[in-house]
């Protein structure tokens, strides 16, 4: 196979879409492709095609005289090992306070639940949400090579024409439908699928456009989206964690009636952009704080039992309020790897993806649970969907704590955790 874009003066130029066009090619019996030379890295990670880079039709006629030289690339095989140090350039150390959004943070990551962060301007959502890549764990080799399928296509793949780490996109809220979902005449990939495996995080949630973010609760139920055009239909996956921002009211001081000055009406029209079926999607949502001054300062060490109470007792048992991004994200590993074994006869990797079925084999309750859950789906008024999602994130609750059965415990946190329902009502 020859793939390339050849000028008029001979030389010959990259292209997009390299590494799909390679893996079907493989699929179909073929051995050996001529390619240009900016392609040949991202081509080398699949190891049944021999790859020949080359930078004009002088070299290809070359090769096939059998005449080819020195000038002409055979790359070597691409290994599938993560650079772990460039993740951690950024630490959940440089964070301070914040006990319950850590928490929140935490638990989402190892069962990758869509969070929502509220508060005050200047508390810390962006810092947070920021430094969520520095605990996901690593990408397996089928990961990493379906990551850079999509960054070929859409002509973004990096010098190393891999993409080792998790995406991070963190599109602005003036974005069109079309760059946020995908599309063009030429179909191509949009910011939910440059973040397949990886975090789609959206900063100031109430600027974005309400037909925007209803555009995005299909792909995100279905972990894929579907754009038809009249040449044909293509599918993008859409497998991401949703991370959210926002601010309480217009002036983002809400409740903080010494600063805000908001009147309900005010308090309604600006969480009124955000529809309860999309708020439905969020699985967790976490209220940050401003931080106190000796927090900031370092001076002295907070009370934790004090900042986790509303969770519950015994979270200051589980989590150190002080762990940085690293001892994070091995708590976060343990519990994938946990949930690798468990659904290993599933279609699925994370506890965000049970379904209805798969949920009454693994979310069982006892009965104080039940009563538990009953309370809460009548006090909040959940749907059918905040009911499954509390039980879903109960679930990876339990497993950071590695126990085998749902406790009132963990069902208490999760509960917490959806405060989605004082957001949909205007607080």
């Amino acid at each position: 196979m020859i793939l390339g874009e050849m000028s008029l003066d001979g030389s010959i130029n990259g292209i997009c879409g390299v590494l799909p066009m390679i893996c079907k090619a493989e699929e179909k019996g073929i051995k050996c492709c001529i390619l240009p030379w900016e392609n040949q890295k991202e081509a080398a990670l699949i190891s049944g095609m021999k790859i020949i880079g080359v930078r004009s039709l002088q070299e290809v006629i070359r090769f096939i005289n059998r005449e080819a030289d020195e000038t002409i690339g055979f790359p070597e095989k691409r290994s599938f090992v993560s650079k772990k140090g460039t993740a951690l350039e950024m630490d959940f150390c440089d964070v301070k306070g914040q006990y319950m959004a850590k928490r929140a943070i935490l638990i989402a990551a190892a069962g990758r639940h869509n969070l929502l962060l509220s508060g005050p301007p200047g508390s810390g959502k962006t810092l947070l949400a920021s430094r969520i890549p520095t605990i996901l764990p690593e990408m397996s080799r089928e990961e990493i090579i379906e990551v850079s399928k999509i960054y070929s296509v859409a002509g973004l793949l990096n010098e190393e024409g891999c993409m080792h780490s998790r995406p991070f996109r963190a599109p602005h809220h003036t974005i069109s439908q079309s760059a946020l979902l995908g599309g063009g005449s030429i179909p191509l990939p949009g910011e939910i699928t440059l973040a397949h495996q990886g975090v789609l995080f959206l900063d100031e949630l109430t600027k974005f456009r309400g037909n925007v973010l209803e555009c995005l609760r299909q792909p995100l139920e279905e972990r894929q989206i579907t754009i038809i055009r009249s040449t044909g239909i293509c599918r993008f996956p859409s497998d991401v964690m949703l991370v959210a921002a926002l601010n309480p009211c217009k002036c983002g001081y809400y409740p903080d009636r010494n600063v805000c000055r908001c009147t309900e009406n005010d308090i309604m029209h600006h969480l009124g952009k955000l529809s309860r079926p999309f708020l439905d999607r969020f699985d967790m949502a976490v209220h940050v704080e401003k931080p106190q001054y000796e927090e900031l300062a370092g001076d002295i060490r907070p009370d934790v039992g004090r900042m986790l109470q509303r969770i519950r007792e015994s979270a200051e048992e589980h989590y150190i309020p002080d762990m940085g991004s690293r001892d994070m994200k091995k708590m976060v590993e343990e519990v994938v790897a946990i949930q690798k074994k468990r659904y290993q006869k599933f279609p699925i990797c994370y506890n965000s993806q049970l379904d209805a079925k798969q949920m009454k084999q693994f979310c069982r309750l006892d009965e104080k649970g039940n009563q538990l859950m009953k309370k809460a789906y009548e006090c909040y008024d959940l749907s059918a969907r905040g009911y499954s999602k509390i039980l879903r994130v109960a679930r990876t609750i339990a497993d950071l704590e590695h126990s085998e059965e749902i406790q009132c415990s963990h069902l208490s946190e999760a509960i917490c955790f959806r405060n989605l329902e004082f957001l949909s009502n205007g607080f």
